[in-house]
């Protein structure tokens, strides 16, 4: 979700055209689970397509859960918690 060797505009494009796939083929009622082992980092923008992809699944009555968010990717999600948005 965010690599050092892609430049971010470019990444949330990549992001957007890939979640935008992924709620095309899913049928109404489909659930979603998103594995974030490993990810270290997960920018602003990326949390805004994940919520866009969530609006388009939960018009479709599907739902979405997020396993194995680590410190940093959870700041992400949960600024007020942390006090500053990642």
């Amino acid at each position: 979700f965010k690599s050092p060797n892609c430049p971010e505009q470019d990444q949330t494009r990549n992001l957007r055209a890939d979640f935008a796939k992924l709620a095309d083929s899913l049928v109404n009622d489909s659930p979603v689970l998103m594995d974030f082992e490993g990810l270290e980092e997960f920018s602003v923008k990326s949390v805004d397509e994940l919520a866009l992809l969530l609006r388009k699944l939960r018009s479709k009555g599907s739902r979405i859960a997020l396993c194995n968010l680590g410190p940093a990717v959870r700041a992400s999600f949960f600024p007020s918690r942390v006090g500053e948005r990642a």
